[in-house]
């Protein structure tokens, strides 16, 4: 996968970061699923075209780790209502200059992808699944920090199941800089005003329908909707208040 396909497979989820919540309804002797996806999602920065990619997926749910998209971990402890795990996942935001085609942003450096490594807690009740995530970029792109929390409540219906889950994303100073942040060498060359955004939290609802078509096949899709806080909408990178990202695709579970 290049680093285009990359960006906006990963970047345009989440602004701040988030893996793909891929669906994982296998049945409870199929840890494997592997499938085919096609992701659509408009970019936070200035004259940047939505875009369609079609991507490949690789799932695994074991008893000692896992992989769901790009993410992954090892897991510390896992039990009935609960897990703790280790995880690593790339943090999803990315600026190629030559992907605009604003002639003030092609001045500015490229903002690569960030390798993220931290600690990721589950808890499953009667009433919602709650996760928090807090991970530290390992990668020295960003140099930065992101935290997530976000509560679910799946809904199951025969072959049909639906997860409406909420969430709020929070991004340090150091990460909101790295991908929003205009330096004083960049103002000066591209002529955009400075600017040093501060840490923020970025509030987002989603929709996942996973639908099992047979034992072994099962189709899906995703609905993402991100209000960017004003530390990352008020930058003179972006010309959005709010991200829309689509997702569907199929899964062979084995």
């Amino acid at each position: 996968m290049n680093r285009k396909i990359a960006s906006i497979y990963l970047g345009a989820i989440a602004v701040t970061t988030s893996s793909v919540a891929w669906p994982q309804d296998a049945a409870p002797s199929a840890n494997w699923a592997v499938g085919a996806a096609a992701v659509s999602s408009a970019s936070p920065y200035r004259s940047y075209d939505r875009t369609v990619w079609p991507i490949p997926v690789v799932n695994y749910n074991g008893s000692d780790f896992y992989l769901t998209g790009l993410d992954g971990g090892v897991y510390l402890a896992k039990h009935a209502d609960y897990d703790i795990s280790i995880d690593a996942s790339i943090a999803t935001n990315y600026f190629d200059p030559s992907d605009t085609s604003n002639p003030q942003l092609k001045q500015l450096k490229t903002r690569d992808p960030s390798l993220m490594a931290g600690v990721r807690f589950r808890h499953r009740a009667d009433w919602g699944q709650v996760q928090v995530n807090i991970a530290q970029d390992v990668s020295g792109n960003s140099k930065g920090q992101t935290a997530q929390v976000e509560y679910a409540y799946p809904v199951v219906s025969g072959a049909l199941t639906l997860i409406p889950s909420v969430g709020d994303s929070w991004a340090s100073s150091t990460f909101s800089d790295y991908y929003f942040g205009v330096s004083s060498n960049d103002a000066a060359r591209s002529g955009l005003s400075y600017y040093h955004p501060d840490a923020s939290w970025s509030p987002y609802v989603k929709l996942i329908a996973s639908y099992r078509i047979s034992t072994n096949w099962s189709a899906f899709t995703q609905v993402r909707y991100t209000h960017l806080n004003k530390a990352i909408s008020d930058s003179p990178m972006v010309d959005s208040t709010g991200l829309t990202t689509y997702l569907v695709g199929v899964l062979y579970h084995f």
